[in-house]
């Protein structure tokens, strides 16, 4: 980038130089200024013209809506005349009667009818009678009409329930009975009337050229690309001036709340185009005209504003840049001349001077700036005497602060020993009263030992005691129990005696019944050798071998018994004899036990003599203990107290040596200071 110094040579300047910032600043401040009320004008202007445009704009449009309800108004007419028109009313009556020759005739005297209002009204496109009964014929200028195509339609139905309000169908290629291809619109009206005895329900079509609606939109122009529009509530094109065909989308950005007002405008972008939309509704069709004019057209007789604000614009560039020059060179040469001067200055020369030219600020500057100069050499020179002055203090003070340094050090280290001794003899009393503590708390375990074999040996003696006499009893219970043993044996011997006789006395019950078992045989023989006068024998015969039978089952039954009760009263017998062997050795036992517990009490109270005797030599080790750990504290304090002391002195040695460190390496640093200030101070030239 070329700077102003290449640009003008003479004002010696950069874009980095305060005459050219001053240039920049009051070039951008004017032309800003008067871009920015050229810019504030020429929107302004616009706006007006484009508010006052866009009220004539809305009241052409009302103007368009009015002549075009004019002519809907004059279309709805025609119905209206049909529909009180008598001869029209007979024809229908006639054509309805079902008379064919009658019907023939009412028929093409309506023909004649519709073909007389179209030659006088050209935008007349159909006009059709449509029977709401059924086998009624359609009476049209079309006459591919069917009743069958059109009564099921939405538009039919509406028009029998609004009963004689006119239907507003919008604008279709082919209407909606023509089918011709052309863009039709139309409306339709129910009549029902009794006439001459016969009821007539017809509905009206009438159906018009949509040329006739462009007609009456581009009857005002507004502007030259301005688009004439006609669009229902949705926003949906269903007639325009630059299209042939209706649209059943809505204008692009078109919302359906944009048309619930009588008559308004806004602005719509499209396609990054500007457009002004004004409408007014119609209340016979339920339309909206709209008229699309582009922003530029309406405020098109602004540009010579436009064009106007740029000259001045231009002018005032050129007047910006004159002033700013004059500016930068009065002011941007004696700032870079004293800029040149503080560049000299910090280089160490101080013998440059400003001249002072008038009584400006800037004048007012360069002496100021000449005086300081003046000032500043004035305390070069005396700077450098004191530099000089203070490398001599600083040389002294460096030989006594090293003597100082080198005292300090001798004495911390002798200090520093002394506290080491004090810590060392601190630390021993310390390890001597943990000793005294251990062995204080040995003592005390000892005490409590001591306390617990007391009590051990008491309770010995009282068990020995419990012992003798549970002894005692037991020797008593074992001598009653050897007695009864004894006893038992002699019973067990007497009843094992009594058994032996029981099983006697069974066996020779056992040899009775076989007798009997025998002799009943035998009587069985004898009374079969009878024959009939044994019979009765036969039977006692026969009862007495029963008899013997079941009396060897009892026997042998109860020697089964006899048998087992041997068997316990032997086991019995042998239980007895072991118990009483047990109580023999237990009685022994017991004696034995005896002499143990004796013994043992006697140990015992031997024991506890001795346990006393001990109790009494640990009551005067803990007296004397207590004397030599109160000794080992008095010494441990001393020692602390000592140490603490020593220490503090150490310290204060310590940050005296440091201080005296300190103050020494100060003294060097100011030596060095003084020398580097006397060197700064050469670099200045004052003559």
């Amino acid at each position: 980038m070329r700077t102003l110094r290449q640009v003008f040579p003479k004002l010696q300047v950069s874009l980095r130089s305060t005459g050219a910032s001053i240039f920049v600043v009051i070039l951008l401040l004017i032309l800003s200024t008067v871009i920015f009320l050229s810019t504030m004008n020429y929107q302004t202007t616009k706006s007006i013209l484009q508010n006052e445009v866009g009220k004539l704009v809305q009241q052409m449009i009302t103007l368009i809506s009015y002549k075009l309800d004019v002519s809907l108004t004059n279309d709805v007419s025609l119905s209206s005349e049909l529909f009180s028109d008598s001869t029209v009313l007979k024809q229908l009556s006639d054509y309805s009667l079902g008379d064919e020759s009658i019907s023939f005739a009412g028929g093409l005297a309506t023909e004649n009818t519709f073909k007389k209002y179209m030659a006088s009204q050209p935008q007349l496109q159909s006009m059709s009678w449509i029977p709401l009964q059924d086998g009624k014929l359609v009476l049209s200028t079309e006459r591919q009409l069917k009743r069958e195509q059109v009564i099921d339609q939405a538009w039919f139905k509406k028009t029998v329930e609004k009963a004689g309000e006119a239907v507003w169908f919008q604008p279709h290629p082919g209407g909606i009975v023509s089918q011709n291809g052309d863009l039709l619109f139309g409306y339709s009206r129910f009549l029902s009337k009794t006439i001459s005895g016969a009821k007539t329900d017809y509905v009206l079509v009438v159906e018009f050229q949509a040329k006739s609606l462009l007609k009456e939109l581009t009857a005002v122009t507004i502007t030259d690309h301005t688009q004439m529009l006609i669009v229902n509530r949705a926003g949906s094109v269903l007639l325009s001036t630059a299209s042939s065909t209706p649209s059943s989308e809505p204008l692009a950005g078109i919302t359906g709340d944009r048309f619930q007002s009588e008559l308004g405008s806004f602005s719509l972008k499209e396609d990054r185009a500007s457009n002004y939309l004004a409408y007014q509704h119609s209340p016979i069709a339920d339309w909206y005209v709209v008229s699309k004019t582009p922003t530029s057209d309406l405020i098109k007789n602004a540009q010579s504003f436009k064009n106007w604000a740029i000259l001045v614009s231009a002018i005032a560039f050129i007047a910006s840049i004159i002033v700013s020059l004059f500016l930068a060179a009065r002011i941007g040469k004696p700032l870079a001349k004293l800029r040149q001067l503080m560049q000299l200055g910090a280089d160490g020369n101080l013998t440059g001077r400003m001249k002072v030219i008038g009584h400006n600020e800037i004048s007012v500057v360069s002496e100021d700036f000449n005086t300081m100069l003046e000032n500043i050499s004035t305390m070069v020179t005396q700077s450098s005497r004191s530099a000089l002055d203070m490398a001599h203090i600083s040389v002294a003070m460096t030989g006594r602060v090293e003597v100082n340094v080198t005292a300090s050090d001798n004495i911390f280290e002798a200090i520093t020993e002394v506290a080491a001794g004090a810590e060392g003899m601190a630390a021993e009393a310390e390890k001597g009263q943990q000793v005294m503590r251990e062995v204080k708390h040995q003592i005390e375990e000892s005490n409590a030992v001591h306390r617990l074999m007391i009590a051990s040996v008491q309770q010995v003696n009282d068990i020995s005691d419990e012992g003798m006499t549970f002894l005692n009893e037991l020797r008593q219970s074992s001598d009653s129990t050897e007695q009864i043993g004894q006893e038992a044996v002699a019973q067990t011997e007497t009843l094992l005696q009594g058994i032996s006789s029981i099983h006697r006395v069974l066996a020779q019950l056992i040899v009775f019944t076989k007798q009997t078992h025998i002799l009943a045989l035998n009587a069985t023989i004898e009374a079969a050798r009878a024959g009939q006068h044994g019979k009765g024998f036969h039977v006692i015969a026969m009862e007495t071998k029963q008899l013997a039978e079941s009396s060897r089952s009892f026997i042998q039954e109860a020697n089964s018994l006899v048998e087992a009760v041997v068997q316990d009263v032997k086991k019995s017998a042998k239980l007895n004899h072991d118990m009483y062997e047990i109580v023999r050795e237990q009685v022994q036992f017991a004696f034995e036990t005896e002499r143990v517990f004796v013994q043992v009490k006697q140990l015992m109270e031997d024991s506890q003599a001795k346990i006393f005797m001990l109790g009494e030599a640990l009551k005067q080790v803990d007296e004397r203990q207590g004397v030599l750990s109160e000794s080992v504290t008095s010494i441990a304090s001393i020692a602390d107290q000592f140490s603490a002391i020593s220490t503090v002195v150490a310290e204060k040695s310590r940050n005296q040596f440091v201080t005296s460190q300190a103050l020494f390496e100060n003294a060097k640093q100011l030596e060095h200071i003084s020398e580097e200030l006397e060197r700064s101070m050469n670099k200045f030239v004052l003559k």
